[in-house]
């Protein structure tokens, strides 16, 4: 009996099941007929196989609840995709201010200021190109003196 609840203390470790609940489940199960034991096998072997799967099982199930809690409170947790008013607010404001600045950075260059306002109305490279006239080497080096004016004037990054 020593090995039987002594098994049963190791066993039960991070499952559902107390030792004495776990041995009560293992024999109830034989004696139900869900676990049948093989007549070669000794009957505390066979009680101890049973308490392994057992914990097993309760372990695997466990670990799934907690997942699927997991995923419910990520869930809860994950911002609508749609904006609310406040956020529209606010990024319509940033957007008036990048727009500001970029007037005031570029306000000598044409072309730059082109590729910006394109940039921010969603327009893809060649849409902007073809509205502007520009060829490609044009565009890039537009692209080339907005990177280097805004690394100059943001040296830490853009904060609306």
């Amino acid at each position: 009996m020593f090995r039987l609840t002594r098994g049963a203390r190791l066993r039960c470790l991070g499952t559902d099941y107390g030792p004495d609940d776990l041995l009560q489940e293992a024999i109830r199960r034989i004696l139900d007929g869900q676990r049948t034991v093989p007549s070669d096998q000794p009957f505390v072997a066979c009680l101890m196989q049973v308490m392994r799967s057992i914990a097993w099982a309760s372990r695997k199930r466990l670990r799934a609840v907690a997942k699927e809690a997991e995923l419910v409170q990520m869930e809860d947790t994950v911002p609508s995709p749609t904006p609310t008013p406040e956020q529209e607010a606010a990024s319509n404001d940033a957007c008036a201010r990048l727009n500001e600045v970029i007037v005031d950075m570029f306000g000598d260059d044409d072309e730059a200021q082109a590729v910006l306002m394109g940039r921010v109305d969603g327009m893809t490279p060649a849409e902007i190109k073809a509205a502007f006239g520009m060829n490609q080497t044009t565009y890039d080096t537009a692209l080339r003196r907005i990177r280097r004016r805004v690394a100059k004037h943001f040296p830490k990054g853009w904060k609306p």
